[in-house]
């Protein structure tokens, strides 16, 4: 329930950040500062890029970091998949 300016937001739910950026999306007026702990697969990359899209159409800058290396290359995958494919750490700012 966003219903005030929030000077900074917190995501980081393993796996349903983009289901609620989705939720308020029309709330992010009110946000300063996000923090996205982003967590996906490589079949899921379309919700990345959505997600780049709703930050960058609400006015924020972003600068994306790999929150843990799954891979060491991501040409060379291991056959056992781990959890997740790709885990960034996304820093979204107005200012």
């Amino acid at each position: 329930m966003i219903n005030e300016r929030i000077g900074f937001l917190k995501l980081d739910i393993e796996g349903a950040e983009y289901e609620v950026l989705k939720d308020i999306e029309d709330k992010l007026f009110l946000i300063d500062n996000i923090f996205i702990e982003y967590h996906g697969s490589f079949e899921q990359n379309s919700e990345l890029i959505n997600i780049l899209l709703i930050l960058r159409s609400s006015q924020f800058k972003f600068y994306i970091k790999e929150a843990t290396p799954v891979y060491n290359t991501p040409f060379h995958r291991k056959i056992s998949a781990p959890p997740y494919d790709v885990q960034l750490n996304i820093f979204a700012f107005k200012n």
